[in-house]
């Protein structure tokens, strides 16, 4: 029998791993490769910024349809991860927490690492002084001011429960979002 120590690093061990199998097995039964999930989510938050949300996966199915790809396995997929609909798709089935972590993310962010630190204490100093609108108002000047006013941007704060401006704030945890060597 191990120190307490040496079962905790046994169980970190086992959870990585067990997690790693999990990554694995998702991406095997994912009709398509990472990189064509990433385009998939890209498009259909477009079409919801352009569009609006609609009821099923709409956006999704035209997307397999102009790629030639069965939307019918994509959809069952989805399903099977969660997904009720394409505004579910975009917000909470990340590619980097299905298929596992990687460049540098643990989670979809369009933002490095900087900017997004440079965002949450741009908010921290303003939110207090101006109060929160429950909108993107403030966000939305900040990436407008860097050039950076992107979609993308916003679905990804909302993926990690910033769904206003104090909400990113409150919920956007840098060191979840991305990997520990990530500068």
């Amino acid at each position: 029998m191990g120190t307490k120590t040496d079962r905790m690093a046994k169980r970190a061990i086992a959870i990585e791993a067990e997690q790693k199998k999990r990554w694995a097995a998702r991406a095997e039964r994912c009709p398509v490769s990472r990189k064509t999930f990433h385009e998939l989510i890209d498009y259909v938050a477009l079409q919801i910024e352009e569009s609006g949300v609609n009821e099923g996966f709409l956006y999704a199915s035209a997307w397999c349809e102009s790629e030639s790809i069965d939307h019918t396995k994509i959809v069952e997929f989805l399903m099977a991860e969660g997904a009720r609909d394409d505004w579910s798709l975009v917000l909470e089935c990340d590619p980097y927490r299905l298929f596992g972590p990687a460049e540098g993310r643990r989670c979809r962010m369009p933002l490095e690492r900087a900017q997004l630190e440079e965002l949450i204490e741009y908010l921290e100093e303003l939110v207090p002084q101006h109060g929160c609108q429950h909108d993107f108002e403030l966000t939305r000047s900040w990436l407008e001011r860097k050039g950076l006013v992107d979609m993308h941007i916003e679905m990804a704060l909302i993926g990690q429960g910033g769904c206003c401006d104090c909400e990113v704030v409150l919920n956007v945890d840098v060191d979840f979002v991305y990997t520990p060597d990530t500068q």
